[in-house]
């Protein structure tokens, strides 16, 4: 099995659910890309508010 990104075991700690469940998310791009848009802007406007240094 191939060595999981940052991106998975982010998901995976999030869900909780594990691999099976990541990898289905993974594989669904619409649902990967609303997601990684949701996350990006969570953590922008974190950053713009001085909560992430």
């Amino acid at each position: 099995m191939a060595e999981k990104t940052k991106a998975q075991k982010m998901l995976e700690v999030i869900d909780g659910h594990g691999t099976t469940y990541v990898e289905g998310l993974i594989t669904d791009h619409e649902l990967c890309l609303m997601i990684l848009n949701v996350v990006t802007e969570y953590l922008y406007n974190s950053m713009k508010m001085g909560k992430i240094s």
